[in-house]
Parts: C-alpha cells; sequence; structure tokens
C-alpha cells in the first residue's frame, strides 16, 4: 500500500475536526507565546490537566519576556503540580534565549521549524507545532496519537519508538496537507487520535475507515507494533531529616541528572 495522504483522506479529516474538535483555552489563537506555553504543557499531561494551569501561567508571565525576566524557583512554583520539571527549566531556557537574540519586538519568534529546532529546550514535536499553528509552516506534528493513526492507516509494521518511524511519518505528512492551515492539519490528525483512533476504537464512526489498511483488513489490534519496554530498574536508598531548633535541613539536588533541580531531605541512593 502506497503510504500517501490523498486529497481525499485529508478533506474527510478536516471535515470530521470541523465537527467533532474540542474547544480549548489556547485553541484558534495565533499567539507563538500562548501556543509555546499549551505545546511545553502538553506533553506527558492530559488536556484537561493542561486546561486549570494554562489561565494561571498566562497571568503570571504573561508574555515571553515575564517569563525570561522571572526566577526559576517562581517558575518552577507556578509549574508546580504539572510534574516532569524539566519541561519548565527548558521553557526558562527557551524564552532566555528568544529575548537574547530578538532585534524585533514585534517579530520575536522564529517563524519556520527549523529555527525553532535552534531555540534550548524545543524538540521537533514542539518546533512543529508552534510554527504550523502560529505561522503556518508546513511542519508534521508527529506524537504519539499519530502514530498510532498512521501506524493503522497504512499497516506500518516498524515499531513506533524508533527515529526511523518518526521521520517516514515526517515525510509522508509534510506531503500531506493539500492547501489546509498546516497547524489545522496538525491539530486535527492529533485529535482525531485522541478521540477516535484511540487504543480501542470505534472504527465504523471514524471518516477515514474507508481508506484505512488495519480496517480493511480486519487487523486494527495488530497495529501499532511496539518495542518490548526496557526493564525499569529498582532504586533503593535512604532519606534523613535533619532537624536543628525548629529547621529541617533540606537539599537541592544537582540541575543534571534525577529528579534534577528538585529540593529534599538528604537522600543516599545506593549506586550514586
Amino acid at each position: 500500500m502506497q503510504k500517501i495522504i490523498s486529497r481525499d483522506m485529508c478533506n474527510a479529516l478536516m471535515v470530521w475536526f470541523d465537527e467533532h474538535r474540542r474547544e480549548m483555552p489556547w485553541r484558534g489563537s495565533a499567539d507563538p507565546y500562548h501556543i509555546w506555553v499549551s505545546e511545553m504543557m502538553l506533553q506527558q499531561t492530559q488536556v484537561a490537566t493542561v486546561e486549570k494551569y494554562f489561565h494561571k501561567w498566562i497571568e503570571r508571565f504573561p508574555d515571553v519576556f515575564a517569563l525570561a525576566n522571572a526566577d526559576l524557583e517562581n517558575v518552577l512554583k507556578v509549574w508546580e503540580g504539572l510534574g516532569y520539571y524539566t519541561r519548565a527549566r527548558n521553557f526558562h531556557k527557551g524564552a532566555k534565549y528568544i529575548v537574547a537574540h530578538t532585534k524585533d519586538k514585534h517579530a520575536l519568534f522564529p517563524v519556520n521549524y527549523e529555527d525553532w529546532l535552534k531555540v534550548p529546550g524545543v524538540g521537533p514535536y514542539t518546533a512543529a507545532a508552534v510554527s504550523s499553528i502560529a505561522f503556518k509552516y508546513p511542519a508534521a506534528v508527529v506524537d504519539g496519537n499519530v502514530k498510532r493513526v498512521m501506524a493503522r492507516l497504512f499497516c506500518l509494521g516498524d515499531s513506533i519508538s524508533t527515529q526511523k518511524y518518526h521521520k517516514m511519518l515526517f515525510e509522508i505528512m509534510n506531503e500531506g496537507f493539500h492547501g489546509h492551515h498546516p497547524g489545522w492539519v496538525n491539530q486535527a490528525w492529533m485529535e482525531l487520535g485522541s478521540l477516535q483512533c484511540t487504543p480501542r476504537p470505534n472504527c465504523s464512526t471514524c471518516p477515514l475507515n474507508e481508506h484505512c489498511c488495519a480496517y480493511k483488513n480486519d487487523q486494527v489490534a495488530d497495529f501499532p507494533r511496539k518495542s518490548e519496554k526496557k526493564k525499569i530498574p529498582t532504586r533503593y536508598g535512604a532519606a534523613f531529616i535533619i532537624e536543628k531548633d525548629d529547621k529541617v535541613l533540606i537539599l537541592r539536588r544537582p540541575e543534571e541528572g534525577f529528579l534534577g533541580g528538585l529540593w529534599e531531605y538528604r537522600i543516599h541512593i545506593k549506586g550514586t
């Protein structure tokens, strides 16, 4: 089967998206900063959780200058509860980079995918999301939902966790915008994976079922293919609570490495 997103497929996707897309605080915004905020928060976090934090963040750091000039401790405090704190530290570094490299306050942000990748803390997913949604740049967003959709649509037997698979989807999807706004197309594919082409989908209502290789061959349950998960190591350690004069000693972990930058009681982990 040819791995091509046809115009008919793209049109059917966009009709479905217009009817089923969820309302989100950042959806429809063309503000690169707002889009960047949402995409950083959405990594490894559900939409419902991000919605609670988005307005709080914008209120505290209304623009990239406010974020860049803020103390990292304040940034981490506002991020508190979202988890994966490396995202907040990277976002802070990226904001500082944007402000330091701007020559025009009215054209602060990179426009294309390649220039977004130069921003510290910005990877392929975020670079494609912000450049496509804010600037209509034709760069495909490849996340976990999209990988699942494409694996079924084209019966792709490769493991979805490999760089080879990511690169292949990026190339396929970049040829499949067919005149539609790239940012909306990207959001449509992600929404299809989130709402329709789920791990346990209802394929009878899918707008792309007549094009779907896995559905036609009754193989939906066989895709996507995943590599064996690496065994998660078990760490053993001891925490020491040291008190003196109603005060408790806490230390900050190094920025890099396991639980980087977080505060803790004095802890010794075996093997470290």
